[in-house]
């Protein structure tokens, strides 16, 4: 859903570019696009945060709701009156107010090539503060606590912010902001102008956090005043901001990292840390040397036709002092090195060298991405009492999600037919392991996550650790054939188990999203459990060469803790 905003005139042959503008807390979709004047030559987009109280604050089930409304605009545009004004969603103006300030960075920071400019209004970097001190904390207690804030630190734009160099930036606020401080814009500002971009900073004097007027009444104020509008229309001069000679590429999470230039980061060495791919174009002999340096990363692609492509196959590339004539370029669409090798090679798009990407930018995690796309919830079963328990997690988690998220979830039984052939066009959500769920059985036995086992009587192992119980569950994140989808198992052998991964999972709903940390898997004991770190008895992100291994770097499992508790 979105609030749209037509242009008043015909596009050219290339359509009409997009003002894409994020709501704050607790406004409509509706009421965000109607705070902006018709345009002339561009569409204004507000898209619905996914809540009626914005309660997914651009992030996860938010943060897709927006791209998916701008795909949909491409779509729908088509049919606006006699269809002379396509939106053209390769061009846009990334903005929004107060959280949406924030979103407006963050798709701006996902996505530059798509910039036009970003102009985020009474924003910040990030809408989490810290999960709470545990620096003198246990060294197992403050590891634990490390991997949780991990998976939420995609949603820290400081991380990212230097990827918008080169492209227009305003970030503006009230003087007198009483809901979120000036400080928030200075710091985003800062952030930007210390990733080497440039950003215009303003405080528009006696400005609260919204306002209607600036210099006339109902003049457009907060959004869409004369200095709004201004830096809008110095956005549309040009077809699109020139390529700096030298950028950054920086991500945490492969699948909010769009690349620049037609670059693009496909598999991290280790898994939710922060990657950078540092480029300096080099003009020599009227060609273009590509440099690029890389920090965390095993692969690398660029998009056929691409301004990357297109220069680097006159000009050359240089990958971490590997260097790539442009006649080892023409066919070429990678460049891959086995992980701890400093050698890159080149391939094609189906070539051996890259049947390493086994942990695709699509299937980046953490535990709630399952949540972030169409989802099927398949009830376990086999057992007693499993369908009834399982079906019950199942539309807890459907309603919760419902209420908050808007979206729906479908549900079915094991027994209701086999995992489908090829590619699914769904996540899965599993209720119950191999000895419950044949869908759970089927995906484990062929490997899919080699490193958990789940054994028949509420056995957990994983990694090299077998952990036994009465109470125990585990919730794991694992790739579906193809590439573009994930599944999560969950498995509990008890109900009081069951409950406190429901409790983690079902937090995915609650208001503050953005405080849910979750990484690749968890196993746990009940609200008893007196094991692990409060009853975890291990966390973290799968990783190795597929991606989806066991890694003593990535993960806390308390059997091979230094104080062991078992």
């Amino acid at each position: 859903m979105a609030g749209v905003r037509a242009p008043t005139r015909p596009c050219n042959e290339q359509g009409c570019p997009v003002i894409l503008s994020l709501h704050g807390m607790d406004v409509p979709a509706s009421r965000q696009a109607y705070a902006y004047k018709p345009k002339a030559n561009a569409w204004v987009l507000a898209p619905h945060g996914r809540s009626a109280f914005a309660g997914l604050n651009w992030q996860n089930q938010g943060h897709r709701s927006a791209w998916a409304a701008l795909a949909a605009l491409k779509e729908h545009s088509r049919l606006f009156g006699s269809g002379d004004r396509p939106a053209d969603i390769s061009r846009v103006i990334f903005t929004g107010h107060s959280n949406g300030g924030f979103g407006a960075l963050l798709l701006a920071t996902e996505q530059p090539d798509l910039a036009l400019g970003v102009a985020p209004l009474a924003g910040m970097l990030r809408l989490h503060g810290p999960s709470g001190s545990a620096q003198s904390s246990p060294r197992k207690v403050q590891k634990v606590q490390d991997l949780l804030d991990r998976s939420i630190e995609p949603y820290n734009l400081g991380h990212v912010a230097g990827n918008v160099v080169g492209i227009p930036c305003l970030a503006r606020t009230g003087a007198e902001d009483e809901v979120i401080h000036p400080s928030s814009t200075r710091q985003l500002v800062q952030a930007i102008k210390q990733g080497g971009g440039d950003c215009s900073a303003v405080e528009v004097p006696g400005k609260g956090h919204w306002w209607w007027d600036t210099e006339t009444t109902m003049d457009g104020g907060a959004v869409d005043d004369a200095q709004m509008s201004a830096f809008r229309e110095h956005c549309l001069e040009q077809r699109r901001p020139r390529l700096p000679g030298q950028f950054v590429i920086s991500c945490v999470s492969l699948d909010m990292c769009g690349g620049r230039g037609g670059l693009r980061l496909l598999q991290q060495m280790e898994p939710f840390m922060l990657s950078q791919v540092l480029v300096d174009v080099r003009h020599e002999s009227q060609k273009d040397l590509w440099e690029v340096q890389t920090d965390n990363l095993v692969a690398l692609g660029w998009n056929s036709g691409s301004a990357a492509a297109e220069s680097m196959a006159r000009g050359g590339l240089v990958v971490d002092g590997t260097k790539f004539s442009a006649d080892d370029l023409r066919e070429a669409n990678f460049a891959c090195r086995r992980s701890g090798s400093s050698n890159w090679r080149l391939c094609p798009s189906a070539a051996s060298c890259c049947e390493q990407l086994k942990r695709r930018p699509e299937q980046a995690g953490p535990l709630r991405s399952v949540f972030e796309g169409p989802l099927l919830a398949v009830i376990g079963t086999l057992g007693l009492g499993a369908r009834e328990r399982h079906l019950d997690a199942a539309v807890l988690l459907a309603n919760s999600l419902f209420s908050v998220g808007g979206g729906t979830t479908s549900i079915a039984f094991d027994s209701d037919g086999v995992i489908p052939e090829g590619e699914l066009t769904t996540n899965l959500l599993l209720l119950g392991g191999p000895e419950s769920n044949t869908w759970s059985a089927e995906l484990l036995a062929k490997g899919a996550l080699p490193d958990l086992r789940l054994g028949p009587h509420g056995q957990i192992g994983i990694g090299p650790c077998d952990f036994q119980g009465a109470n125990m569950g585990v919730v794991a994140l694992g790739p579906l054939p193809g590439g573009k989808r994930v599944f999560a198992v969950m498995s509990a052998s008890s109900t009081p188990a069951l409950a406190r991964l429901l409790g983690a999972l079902g937090r995915l709903s609650e208001r503050n999203l953005w405080q849910v940390r979750l990484p690749d898997y968890m196993v746990v004991e009940d609200a008893a459990g007196k094991r692990g770190v409060n009853g975890i008895l291990a966390a973290g992100f799968w990783g190795g060469a597929s991606g989806w291994d066991w890694s003593a770097s990535q993960g806390y499992a308390s059997c091979v803790d230094e104080h062991s508790e078992l």
